[in-house]
């Protein structure tokens, strides 16, 4: 993982309500169980685990 990655552990949830734009050049990894509400723009994208996007 270089300082331009971004990870989320299982249990992550962001509210629907809010508007987040999470961006990266490197590589944003989700790990389920999570729920985000979010925007993820990102050179490489991956999750493991139920992973809710809304």
């Amino acid at each position: 993982m270089t300082n331009k990655d971004l990870s989320f552990s299982a249990g992550t949830t962001i509210d629907p309500k809010i508007k987040v734009v999470r961006q990266s050049p490197g590589k944003v990894t989700v790990n389920g169980t999570s729920s985000l509400g979010a925007s993820i723009q990102a050179g490489a994208f991956a999750t493991s685990g139920a992973v809710n996007f809304g």
